[in-house]
Formats: C-alpha cells, structure tokens, sequence
C-alpha cells in the first residue's frame, strides 16, 4: 500500500481566503489563520491577508508548524512573537485595541 497524505483543494483555500479578505475590508479586530503551512511559505494561501492585517495594525495570530519556522521567520521578521498555547486567549485580548465610543 501506498501512504498519501491530505491533498490540499486550492480551490476552497482560494474560496476561503477571498472570504477571509472581504471580512477584513469590512474591518476586523483580530485575525486569527488556523496555520502558516506549504502554500503561506511558498508565497500563496492565506500570506497576503496576514500582511494586508498586519500592515493596517490588526493583530494576527498563527500557528506555525516547526519546519515551516524559517520561512514565517523570513517572512514576519520582527513583527512575530512567539505565544504559548495555553496563552493564546489572555494574548488575543490583550492584543485587541479597545473600539472607540
């Protein structure tokens, strides 16, 4: 037998990310990417939407897989910091800029 791993539908991810972009023209608070995989770290997927959020100064968490460290490492230099998961949440809140009145 052959062993396959899960073969990515780069439709529904383009489908997901154009979603993922008109919430964040809407305005968006936090924007949280389930992971900085393959596609991110080859320049596809979800990478411009975490650059567009960060570059509007809206906070963003990822999680990133240990062998795609050195590509997200390149790609976010200094903006990133590194969050353990049991931290996750007290990170998002204190992440999140109180909206004006």
């Amino acid at each position: 037998t052959c062993a396959e791993g899960c073969r990515l539908d780069t439709g529904a991810l383009a489908q997901a990310v154009a979603r993922a972009e008109a919430a964040l023209a809407r305005g968006a608070d936090l924007v949280i990417v389930n992971k900085f995989g393959r596609v991110e770290a080859e320049g596809g997927g979800f990478r411009d939407l975490i650059a567009q959020a960060l570059d509007s100064g809206i906070p963003v968490m990822v999680a990133v897989p240990p062998k795609f460290q050195g590509a997200f490492t390149e790609f976010a230099g200094d903006l990133s910091q590194a969050v353990e998961p049991g931290a996750a949440l007290d990170w998002c809140r204190g992440a999140v800029r109180p909206r004006a009145a």
